[in-house]
């Protein structure tokens, strides 16, 4: 493919509560090796808007960058409270008291789709009302807050994408129809995070053994669902009864994401940097070479998104996670320092000047359709 008919999305998630992330989020968009920031919105909306404020602070004048809402439901704690209801009434079995009382999503570990099959029935809560006002506050808090950060002043920050942490919403249609259906309502104009991943194997790799690992309580009849879903979006089908048409790239390329456990151990091991530059280096290769089995996007180029996990800093205690942000554990900081280190590599590398000239906004995604 001819490289004026590829535009790149280069994505750091996870921004918003924890100062590592942040830190190392914020000096790569200062550098301009980001174009995209994803951001966790439920917890305090102060601390968000501190974090906002900062993150402003580091785009250079006459530039904007694009803000994702990163859903989650599996870390942090619920917006949402049905009228009526305590946060414990109205979320059952997806939260947990944490050590002070307060209610916060379990983990992922602990995540089971399953519940929702049980909403509304006697004994249980609305799930899938909460679903709905969780998705709806989430998407708000964002765009409210992004909003009250602009005000008076250059709007160098706009939300213009969403996307879910840990890929929780396509392991199930329910769910997934259910973000889509979050965003219709709200009435922004947002793009999302493509289902359609590259390379296939990886992305096969995580919903059958990473997936399997974490989420305990689900099923194997669920797991296999999941991969049927994942395979569906491989092809640009569905495995649902609807046709779903999205604003989104036409990949999220995924070969960056690594192993765990260097960063965790504070040994965030100088050989893997090299590791991470050939798989940069690779990612470009494909890029440039590898999507010309894409349907001709009707916006354009073939948009594709890349993400980056970054962090920089004090390693967090696991003790101040849970206390900052629940439901995360200290192996969620796996090999941020590298990618950090390496995408610092990456940009001065002059041949690799030709995918940081060709960054395009989440507001130029064209239509894809998964039937």
């Amino acid at each position: 493919m001819a490289q004026n008919n590829v535009r790149f999305i280069l994505t750091a998630d996870d921004y918003g509560p924890i100062d590592f992330v942040n830190k190392g989020i914020i000096h790569h968009v200062r550098e301009g090796n980001i174009n995209s920031v994803h951001v966790f919105s439920n917890f305090d909306r102060s601390k968000l808007k501190d974090s906002l404020n900062a993150l402003y602070d580091a785009v250079p004048g006459g530039k904007q960058l694009d803000l994702g809402i990163h859903l989650s439901l599996v870390s942090g704690s619920p917006l949402y409270q049905a009228p009526g209801k305590s946060i414990a009434e109205t979320w059952g079995e997806f939260v947990k008291a944490d050590n002070h009382g307060k209610y916060i999503f379990k983990g992922v570990k602990y995540f089971n789709v399953q519940y929702l099959k049980l909403s509304g029935t006697p004994g249980h809560p609305d799930y899938l009302a909460a679903l709905d006002g969780e998705f709806d506050a989430q998407i708000k808090q964002l765009v409210d807050t992004t909003n009250e950060v602009n005000a008076g002043r250059e709007a160098k920050l706009k939300v213009t994408c969403i996307s879910n942490h840990q890929n929780i919403l396509t392991i199930s249609e329910d769910l997934f129809e259910r973000h889509i259906a979050a965003v219709n309502r709200s009435g922004h104009d947002l793009a999302y995070r493509p289902p359609k991943v590259v390379p296939n194997w990886k992305g096969w790799l995580y919903y059958k053994l990473v997936v399997a690992a974490q989420m305990k309580k689900d099923s194997k009849a669920l797991r296999q669902k999941m991969r049927q879903m994942f395979d569906a979006f491989q092809n640009n089908q569905y495995t649902g009864t609807k046709t779903i048409r999205m604003k989104s790239p036409s990949y999220i390329d995924i070969r960056f994401y690594s192993s765990l456990g260097s960063a965790a151990n504070k040994n965030p091991k100088a050989k893997n940097i090299p590791g991470q530059v050939i798989k940069f280096t690779n990612f470009r290769k494909h890029a440039f070479n590898g999507y010309d089995k894409v349907a001709n996007d009707p916006a354009g180029p073939v948009k594709v998104e890349m993400v980056f996990h970054l962090g920089d800093g004090p390693m967090p205690s696991q003790q101040s996670l849970e206390q900052t942000y629940p439901g995360v554990t200290r192996k969620y900081f796996d090999n941020r320092e590298v990618e950090f280190k390496a995408l610092e590599r990456i940009k001065s590398r002059r041949k690799n000047k030709e995918v940081f000239d060709n960054l395009t906004s989440w507001s130029n995604c064209g239509i894809v359709t998964y039937s």
